[in-house]
């Protein structure tokens, strides 16, 4: 069994791996030392796959692979590379970023200003759910209080609840935000 699996491993890729190892106890072991022997190139693929989603439930599934597989090769979520990947998918959302920080992913504060020079929509949650969590990093009062502070405080005005019933005024705030976060972080940089 473990031969065949490990040789449909890269075909499979991890969204099949979690499926297969759902199916049985035996098969979820013997998928889960494939996944902690191939993790580096099977979460590459995952990663990719996931940026390259064109909708949001595509996403959603190519990020719950990658979940499984952090969980499954904990020691994977603290390489700097997946969290440089992750850092990179836009508009994540707030339950999957969670879910991935709790998982051990970790983004730093040199990887925050790469995705906020790159304009990366809603990269902000990131900093949001470490906080939330409580986790501890290299990122600086002043870019937690960027992340944290005028932006979410900005959920709570009831104009701004307003734009955010719309598309196009959803649209209008998050160029807004990320003008704003972005805004924020070169005047960090600068200092």
């Amino acid at each position: 069994m473990f031969e065949l699996l490990s040789s449909c491993s890269r075909h499979l890729g991890v969204a099949g791996l979690a499926r297969v190892a759902a199916s049985s106890k035996q098969l979820n072991d013997t998928c889960i030392i494939i996944a902690r022997r191939d993790v580096q190139s099977l979460l590459q693929a995952a990663l990719q796959q996931a940026t390259a989603a064109a909708s949001g439930i595509e996403q959603d599934q190519h990020l719950q692979a990658v979940l499984w597989l952090l969980q499954a090769a904990p020691a994977a979520a603290a390489a700097a590379s997946v969290s440089e990947q992750l850092v990179r998918l836009t508009d994540v959302p707030n339950r999957w970023v969670l879910q991935l920080v709790t998982a051990g992913v970790r983004i730093m504060y040199p990887q925050l200003l790469a995705a906020a020079s790159s304009m990366v929509p809603g990269m902000e949650v990131w900093v949001q759910a470490q906080q939330q969590l409580g986790v501890q990093t290299d990122m600086p009062a002043a870019a937690v209080d960027v992340c944290c502070g005028d932006i979410a405080a900005g959920a709570l005005n009831p104009g701004v609840q307003q734009l955010r019933r719309s598309p196009k005024g959803r649209q209008l705030l998050q160029a807004a935000e990320q003008q704003q976060l972005c805004s924020g972080l070169r005047g960090i940089m600068q200092r």
